[in-house]
């Protein structure tokens, strides 16, 4: 079965639950990556976004791990400005950017420019 990376394409799409949850979404992913790059970028900004609008800590969590994950997938200058783009729509979740600044990654915005610096 886990060779049949169709199956597995089809399983992203299904919601989190008690049998599949989001640590095992991810390590389908990342298992796909190879074969469906596209679709595999976009279902994990997907799922990023899933995660920051439900709220929790541990969802923080996942949902920097996700946006973190991208950084190799999608190169440096347009990961950094996916990022910007969810600061500015989510500048209110400081827990979410403490997540960031826990891995070295500071954001802030002034006059409607968000900057990005790595420590």
């Amino acid at each position: 079965m886990l060779g049949d990376k169709e199956l597995l394409l089809r399983l992203i799409d299904k919601e989190s639950g008690y049998y599949f949850n989001v640590d095992e979404k991810i390590k389908v992913l990342e298992f796909l990556q190879e074969d469906y790059g596209n679709e595999v970028l976009r279902e994990f900004k997907k799922l990023a976004s899933l995660l920051i609008n439900k709220m929790g800590d541990r969802e923080y969590k996942m949902a920097a791990e996700c946006v973190l994950s991208l950084r190799d997938r999608m190169g440096e200058d347009a990961w950094k400005e996916y990022v910007k783009g969810l600061y500015k729509g989510h500048l209110s979740k400081r827990n979410l950017w403490k997540e960031f600044r826990d891995r070295g990654i500071y954001l802030k915005m002034k006059k409607g420019e968000v900057t990005l610096d790595e420590k």
